[in-house]
Formats: structure tokens, C-alpha cells, sequence
């Protein structure tokens, strides 16, 4: 009995070769902190990306085997440049969209067969196919020099058919000359349309990693650019935070984009924020890997991912409900904290709604004079419910356990369920009689009845946080430290 589907999910999430380029080189020494930090840190990530780094004995697409095929395996910054190019002196280099074969040797002939090639070895391991990172701007391109329109439309179309006859479907549009013109997002938004209608062209407003002044939507122009290349894309990616504050900065982000009304699709890509993109209906961007420092929270990957199948990304509708209370975390930065260097000496605060909701009503927190985690819900298109507790950056005292109740509405859809609880409460608009219940850890294949173990009572269902945590982490992988993440259903739902 098993209440995952087997076939891949729809959502275009994918992995994305990023931190692995960065964490491979670092040894965790305290002389050596500052070789990470800003552009020097990300040339070492650069000259990490290669044949070796993706398909050696321990390579980057030999991990995550439960999930492959639902996600596209995203090359980052470097795949399409030589060796030692740094953007710092030789930007113009960037854009050429050739896969550099000094780093693919295996990747020979015309720029179309190259990038076949590089996609045929992806997927034969599995994933969805390759994706690529693509700097805005073409090859040549620099302050003074660059393409008229109609050489621009000529270099990226020629560029979207060697994608359309490579069989790659996803670009990952980052920096580069014209990051911040909302007429070249446009531009290759129109043409990936026009020539390449499988290509998701995702777009992003390039900033720092926290929101400035500790909120998203007071950043002024940062925030109205974002909103507006948001409108333009196939998918907006929330653009990089990091950690500890990663959570927060990605919610308060969130809770502006997901009330945006959008002409394209309206996904929006919330990186490495996986149980927040699960229960949101977000687009994933996973940058953790097999390279991680501990603690590794890898089984994360594999709920989150699965649980799209069920509930896959959906994009905007305006309907995003978020709470009057503002959660407000706070971190002081000392050096091997952060890659962001401008951090490294301050102590940060960054603001966030403390619950987000997607085309349903707010849950509801009890013992209100407890702190409150973090907590995010949606209604899936499909029918599906989900809900996530996010830990808050607290300092030593950590998040309270919190009781929580869900209005869930037809209780015949599968709810998922993410993070830790003291006990969560899910109402439904009927009756709940002649039912057994079903719950399976996301990274499991066997479901368990719960019905025994669980209080049921008119239309309310209520579930110790206990179990929660004992059934979303019962496949937890030898010294994963992921939260718990399970699927429950009634028995209508497994028949």
C-alpha cells in the first residue's frame, strides 16, 4: 500500500550543482574561511565544474536515485567557459551557452551536439534532462559593446534551437550584463515561447542575500524590478539567501511574490527552501548534496520532491493570505558563517509573516504566548492540502512545540504534512465516519494505518505531534538530521 504515485512529477524543480561546487573545496578550517567569501569563493566554486565533479564515482548525478527523474539536473556557473575565467577581468566571456570541452572532453562536435551529448549522459542516469545556468548577456558583451536588437533576437534564438534540438527544457537566467533589463527578460521569454515552448526560461531579480531594510516588500526598487521580471517569466526564482536567516528572508519573499498577479506562468522557484516549497506549491531549486558538512538533511530532498507528485507547483492567482504578526529573527555573522562577505561583523534582523497561506484560510496557533514557529499552507489545484512548520533562528532556546489546527475542507485528498508539532487539528467541512486513515513517511513506500492512534471527533481529526515525527521520519536515512515529513489519507484514497 503505497500512496505515492510511481511516475515523475510535473513541477519543474531541479537540482542545482551550486553549493556542491562551493562545499567541495572546503575543509571547515578557520585560516581558510576568508577563500570562500564573495567573487573569490565563487571562482573556486568554477573551477569545481566539470566531467568529474558530475559523473565520477561519487558524482553530483549519481546522487538522489528516488528522485531523479522528477527533477532536471541544473549546471551552475562555469559548465560554458574555460578554466581560470573570472568574472572580474573576463566577463565578456560569459554567454556563449558552448559547453567548454577542456571540462567535458566526452562533449565534442557542434555547440547542438555537445549539449546532446552532456543531456544524453544525464539522463541515462535517470534525471529529468539537463539544465542549464546561463548569464545574461551574450558571449562578447561588455559596458559599450553590445548587440543591437535584432543581433541580440539572432544570437538567442540560434542559442533556444541548439536547446530545442538537444532535448534541454530548462534555463536558469542569473547575472550578467543585462540582469536588471526588463526588456531582455522579455526577450528571451518571447523567444523561448516562439521557438522552444518546452523551455522554462526561469528569471530572477539578482540582490544581497537578506532583505533590505529586514523586509521584502520595503526594499523599493529591488522589490518593484523583482515584481515586474516576475510578470515577464516562466518561472521567478527568490534568489540567494543564507543560512542561518535563509527561512525567513525566503518567507518574506514569498509572501510578496505569491500575491502577485502574473501574465506568464507564476511559478515561483524557492531554492533550497524545500519543505517551504512543498507546502507552499513552489518550484524546488535543491543546492544541498552529498558534499554537505554535517548535520545532512538529504531525506528532505526526497519527501519534498515525492510529495509533488501528489501536489505539484502551481502558479499565482493573488490568493496568498499572511498573518498580521511578524516573526523577527535575528544573527550575528562571524567569518565561516556566511560566502557573503558584506555580512561577516554584523548582526542581521530579517522579518517575515509568521504564517503564510495559499487559497485557504490561516491556520490557527494556539498558546499564543508561546513563540511561534514559522508556518506555511496551501490548496493544491489538484485537491491536495499541505502545511509546514519552519524553525525559527531563535538562538539556544529553539522553537516551541505548537498546537496548530488546519481547515482542510473535503476530506476525501491527501494532506501532507511537514516539520515538528506539538499537535496538529485538521477540520473538515463534513462528518468523518466509516473511515480508516493512512500515513507514510514521503520517503517511504508502505503505508501505515493510523486511525487507532489518532483522535477522531465529527469533522475533526487530531494527531499528536508525536506521531508525526515517529511516522515522517520512519525512513529516515543512517544519521540524516531532515525533519519529518509524511502523506496521510483515508481509506477511499488507497482503494
Amino acid at each position: 500500500m503505497n500512496i505515492i504515485p510511481e511516475g515523475a512529477g510535473s513541477a519543474p524543480s531541479y537540482y542545482c550543482t551550486w553549493e556542491a561546487q562551493n562545499n567541495i573545496h572546503k575543509s571547515g578550517r578557520p585560516q581558510d574561511f576568508a577563500r570562500f567569501e564573495g567573487d573569490q569563493g565563487a571562482q573556486l566554486a568554477r573551477e569545481s565544474m566539470g566531467e568529474g565533479l558530475l559523473f565520477g564515482g561519487e558524482g553530483l548525478a549519481r546522487q538522489y536515485d528516488k528522485v531523479r527523474k522528477d527533477l532536471f539536473f541544473v549546471l551552475d556557473d562555469g559548465w560554458d567557459v574555460p578554466y581560470g575565467i573570472n568574472p572580474a577581468t573576463h566577463r565578456h566571456e560569459f554567454g556563449s551557452l558552448m559547453v567548454n570541452e577542456e571540462r567535458f572532453p566526452s562533449c565534442t562536435g557542434t555547440p547542438a551536439q555537445r549539449l546532446e551529448k552532456l543531456n544524453d549522459r544525464v539522463k541515462a542516469l535517470g534525471w529529468k534532462g539537463l539544465g542549464l545556468w546561463v548569464a545574461s548577456q551574450a558571449r562578447g558583451e561588455k559596458a559599450g559593446k553590445t548587440l543591437s536588437q535584432g543581433e541580440a533576437i539572432s544570437y538567442w534564438t540560434e542559442r533556444i534551437q541548439w536547446c530545442r534540438q538537444a532535448g534541454i527544457n530548462y534555463w536558469k537566467v542569473d547575472w550578467g550584463l543585462h540582469c536588471h533589463s526588463l526588456t531582455f527578460r522579455k526577450m528571451l521569454t518571447a523567444l523561448g515561447k516562439a521557438h522552444h515552448p518546452a523551455l522554462v526560461i526561469e528569471h530572477c531579480r539578482c540582490m544581497l542575500p537578506i532583505n533590505e531594510p529586514g523586509r521584502f516588500n520595503h526594499w523599493g526598487t529591488v522589490t518593484e524590478e523583482a515584481l515586474r521580471i516576475f510578470h515577464a517569466s516562466d518561472a521567478f526564482r527568490s534568489y540567494d539567501v543564507t543560512l542561518p536567516l535563509s527561512a525567513v528572508t525566503t518567507l518574506d519573499r514569498l509572501s510578496v511574490l505569491l500575491n502577485a498577479q502574473t501574465a506568464a506562468q507564476g511559478l515561483v522557484n524557492c531554492e533550497d527552501e524545500l519543505y517551504i516549497g512543498a507546502a507552499l506549491g513552489c518550484t524546488l531549486g535543491v543546492m544541498r548534496s552529498i558534499f554537505d558538512k554535517a548535520p545532512r538533511k538529504l531525506d528532505e530532498v526526497t519527501r519534498s520532491v515525492r510529495w509533488q507528485r501528489l501536489a505539484p507547483a502551481f502558479g499565482t492567482t493573488g490568493n496568498t493570505r499572511v498573518s498580521n504578526e511578524i516573526g523577527t529573527d535575528s544573527f550575528h555573522y562571524k567569518p565561516g558563517d556566511t560566502w557573503a562577505a558584506e555580512l561577516i561583523g554584523k548582526t542581521i534582523t530579517q522579518g517575515a509573516p509568521i504564517i503564510i497561506a495559499r487559497e485557504l484560510a490561516l491556520p490557527t496557533l494556539y498558546d499564543t504566548k508561546d513563540v511561534a514557529p514559522f508556518i506555511v499552507a496551501s490548496k493544491n489545484p489538484t485537491g491536495a492540502i499541505s502545511i509546514a512548520t519552519i524553525r525559527r533562528t531563535l538562538g539556544k532556546e529553539g522553537t516551541p512545540l505548537r498546537k496548530i489546527q488546519l481547515d482542510v475542507g473535503n476530506p476525501s485528498h491527501p494532506i501532507g504534512i511537514f516539520g515538528h508539532y506539538q499537535e496538529l487539528t485538521l477540520t473538515f467541512d463534513r462528518p468523518i465516519t466509516g473511515k480508516n486513515i493512512f500515513a507514510q513517511d514521503l520517503a517511504g513506500d508502505t503505508a501505515r494505518e493510523i486511525t487507532n492512534a489518532i483522535l477522531i471527533e465529527n469533522n475533526r481529526l487530531v494527531i499528536p505531534g508525536a506521531l508525526i515525527t515517529e511516522i515522517g521520519l520512519s525512513n529516515a536515512s543512517a544519521g540524516d538530521a531532515s525533519e519529518p515529513g509524511l502523506a496521510i489519507v483515508n481509506d477511499k484514497r488507497i482503494r
